[in-house]
């Protein structure tokens, strides 16, 4: 069936890159979808966590507080990854450069700095694992404080 969408091909090698693109689209919709029934009770369960269960709680400004604090974050959130990604970038381009001096191959510094990276955060994952899940225990408590009270009536 699959291959009666695809169009034709002349090499055979596209048309297995299309199809493992399905599958993979494929499976990241399952994924979604088996897990999403779950997701309300996983956020719940983040939120009552010891260093989040006393934000938010003031009568009048815990709401505004907890949508404020949730705009920030869907704000910054894709600020700080891309300028992680660009210092991933940057790193491989210095690396790629101390490469070539040396005359290995260039197409290895994105995995050697993939690599010291994901190593360097395993050595250090005891100093920013506790705030970042400070952090997101902090955004499913805003979640749950906004999502789940009433709106305070106008007087």
């Amino acid at each position: 069936m699959v291959w009666a969408l695809l169009p034709r091909a002349n090499m055979r090698g596209h048309r297995l890159r299309v199809l493992l693109l399905v599958v993979l689209i494929a499976t990241a919709i399952t994924i979604f979808l088996l897990s999403s029934g779950r997701l309300e009770e996983r956020i719940t369960w983040l939120a009552n966590q010891p260093s989040g269960t006393s934000a938010f709680q003031h009568p009048e400004s815990g709401r505004s507080d907890a949508l404020i604090a949730l705009i920030s974050t869907a704000v910054l959130t894709p600020i700080a990854i891309l300028i992680v990604m660009i210092a991933f970038m940057f790193l491989v381009g210095m690396f790629e450069g101390v490469l070539v001096l040396v005359h290995l191959p260039d197409w290895l510094s994105a995995p050697v700095v993939g690599l010291v990276s994901v190593v360097a955060m395993y050595l250090t994952a005891s100093s920013w694992v506790p705030p970042s899940f400070a952090a997101l225990t902090l955004v499913a408590r805003a979640y749950i404080v906004f999502s789940h009270t009433n709106p305070p009536l106008f007087r």
